[in-house]
């Protein structure tokens, strides 16, 4: 599933995802359309029933205060299936602040973590780069799941979100952003 602004053109990012049967919760933040709504795509081969909840809100305008919240994409700014999958007991590193119209400086990104095709059970834990890591899970997993969860983490000083694969087996990593905190 995508969620994105009603109106708007429907980013390649995902927001939920799901196998057949399945029952799978996640929070999402995403804008709102010029009309008020918001756009649910399902990109599934078949039909899907879906609940949403509105826990919350952010007021119009332009954030300018440190720590207001600004709202973009999604857009997708890690996808390990293009590359290598993130090895046992390892970590990668993405650039958050600096790229993909986050500016320098900003304190923390939202984005939807996704693991997918994962050669073991285990976690991933998202925190900032170069600093310890703590001992917290942002994503459980079992072997061959797809598992997305909506995190939010603070930026390195260099600007970069660490994401850590606690397994036994290699995972595969897809993060989309949904938004950043204002330094």
């Amino acid at each position: 599933m995508t969620a994105y602004a009603s109106g708007a053109a429907r980013p390649n990012a995902s927001n939920l995802n799901f196998s057949a049967g399945q029952t799978v919760p996640n929070l999402v933040t995403v804008p709102v359309g010029s009309d008020g709504k918001v756009t649910l795509f399902n990109s599934s081969s078949g039909t899907s029933q879906l609940i949403a909840d509105v826990a919350g809100y952010y007021l119009p305008g332009t954030p300018t205060a440190t720590g207001a919240f600004k709202a973009i994409g999604p857009t997708r700014i890690l996808d390990t299936r293009n590359t290598k999958p993130v090895a046992a007991d390892s970590a990668v590193s993405v650039q958050v602040a600096g790229a993909n119209g986050v500016p320098t400086g900003a304190l923390a990104a939202v984005f939807n973590l996704t693991v997918t095709s994962p050669k073991s059970f285990g976690f991933i834990t998202a925190y900032p780069n170069g600093s310890a890591r703590p001992n917290a899970s942002n994503l459980n997993f079992s072997t061959g799941q797809t598992v997305p969860n909506l995190v939010s983490v603070a930026l390195g000083s260099d600007g970069k979100v660490a994401l850590f694969n606690r397994s036994s087996g290699s995972s595969q990593l897809i993060a989309d952003l949904a938004g950043y905190f204002l330094p």
